[in-house]
């Protein structure tokens, strides 16, 4: 997985994240969002393996989006958290 986030010509530090298997119907702390990138589009590009295919996502969280205001539940982990557009 890739991490990163832009706002106009500023840009964050590109991450790059490797999980291994992650079962069905689990989860895995990618990383701690700090307050400085709020204001940023944060990106995170997941590739992954399903059925023998491998498949890309992008997730957009456009800026000041990842707030308290917007937890939803997650039915599937039993959470809350800030769903991606």
């Amino acid at each position: 997985m890739v991490s990163r986030g832009s706002k106009g010509d500023r840009k964050t530090a590109t991450l790059r994240h490797g999980f291994g298997i992650v079962e069905p119907k689990t989860s895995r702390k990618v990383e701690f969002i700090t307050e400085e990138v709020l204001p940023f589009k944060n990106e995170f590009l997941l590739s992954f393996f399903a059925n023998g295919k491998l498949y890309d996502r992008t997730f957009v969280f456009e800026p000041y989006s990842i707030k308290d205001e917007n937890l939803k539940k997650v039915p599937l982990l039993d959470s809350g958290g800030v769903l991606a557009e």
